[in-house]
């Protein structure tokens, strides 16, 4: 048994049925075709006596056509067609050993209409591809772009790169895709005006270019989800208190009517008492601050009370507004100043001001 590679794209039926001829002239007979067709790599058996048969492709029409392919064998069997092996969901690959024996079409018109239903279901195909590529996208590229740009600001440049690469894979498949399904439909459409596409001979080291370079975004994709997920670039630090807060804030008790009295002692109040900063690619501050205690009020009514600041820096004013917006949609609120944001929660939203 020898490999030789596949000098024809998947697409192109007539001329992987002009290469398994001419290696059948040579004394090829075509083994089993490889699972991962797409690689090329096809095994043939050297056998004088297939000097003088013919290798014909048919076009499966079924998603799952084994019960259509059993009984076209049957069929093409009586005809002196014996069927040698399937190339993927593609196409049935069936050998004649007998010169007089008819073809499995007559003429291209009649192969045009047997490519129907193997049209519709690679159009079928072509519509999944689309909604896994809108749903693999949407959601933070195209349904929520707010929220997409506030996590690039506030992740730094893994999670951009990483978006690129996961948008680079998935145009890819989805041009590749549509390549292949316009092509296969140009082929039948010539087939059914009486006319025989040519061949198209493709480049062995253009695929392997091709394959190679998927693999390499795909391991560098995983390799940046491993990054983020267990060493992530925007670490925080946790903070003593308030003489750390370099950053506009205000206080708990600031915030509570006068003649409150403000009890933050306790572990229970030190846990719920925390602050922490950090820095990223696009803003070199960033601070988390809670603030927690149990207020008594003059009337002698008590309430536990919460104070949640968030501060954000950005490097330019126009980062800030992306941040601003990607915090909207979170369902965060707050007042945002040139470069940076002020953004309280949880409570009632309040109005952006918006200033140099």
């Amino acid at each position: 048994m020898k490999k030789f590679w596949l000098p024809y794209p998947m697409w192109d039926m007539l001329g992987i049925e002009l290469w398994l001829n001419e290696m059948a002239a040579q004394g090829w007979a075509l083994g089993d075709w490889p699972r991962f067709t797409f690689i090329g790599r096809v095994p043939f058996l050297p056998l004088d006596w297939v000097k003088e048969s013919r290798y014909r492709l048919d076009p499966i029409n079924q998603w799952f056509g084994e019960q259509d392919l059993c009984r076209r064998a049957a069929s093409y069997r009586d005809m002196g067609w014996r069927y040698v092996t399937q190339i993927g969901k593609l196409y049935a690959v069936y050998r004649c050993d007998d010169p007089e024996a008819p073809d499995l079409y007559t003429d291209r018109v009649s192969l045009g209409w047997a490519m129907k239903g193997f049209i519709r279901r690679q159009w079928g195909i072509l519509a999944v591809t689309l909604i896994w590529a809108a749903l693999m996208i949407g959601r933070d590229h195209l349904l929520d772009p707010a929220w997409f740009l506030m996590q690039t600001v506030l992740e730094g440049p893994g999670l951009l790169l990483l978006s690129l690469l996961m948008l680079l894979l998935v145009g890819g498949e989805v041009v590749y895709t549509l390549a292949h399904t316009v092509r296969l439909t140009r082929i039948r459409k010539k087939l059914l005006q009486g006319e025989l596409p040519g061949p198209s001979r493709r480049s062995t080291y253009r695929e392997l270019r091709r394959l190679l370079a998927v693999l390499g975004a795909v391991v560098l994709a995983l390799a940046l989800m491993i990054q983020m997920i267990y060493f992530p670039h925007v670490q925080f630090q946790p903070l003593d208190g308030p003489e750390d807060w370099d950053c506009p804030h205000v206080l708990l008790s600031e915030s509570l009517p006068a003649g409150t009295e403000l009890i933050q002692t306790g572990d229970e109040w030190k846990f719920l008492n925390y602050s922490s900063s950090a820095h990223s690619w696009l803003a070199p501050e960033l601070f988390h601050i809670q603030q927690a205690g149990l207020a008594r009020y003059p009337d002698g009514s008590s309430r536990n009370c919460f104070l949640y600041l968030e501060y954000i820096r950005t490097l330019s004013p126009e980062l800030a507004h992306w941040v601003c917006a990607g915090k909207e949609e979170d369902k965060l609120f707050g007042a945002a100043a040139a470069g940076g944001a002020l953004l309280p929660r949880p409570g009632p939203p309040l109005p952006y001001r918006l200033s140099d």
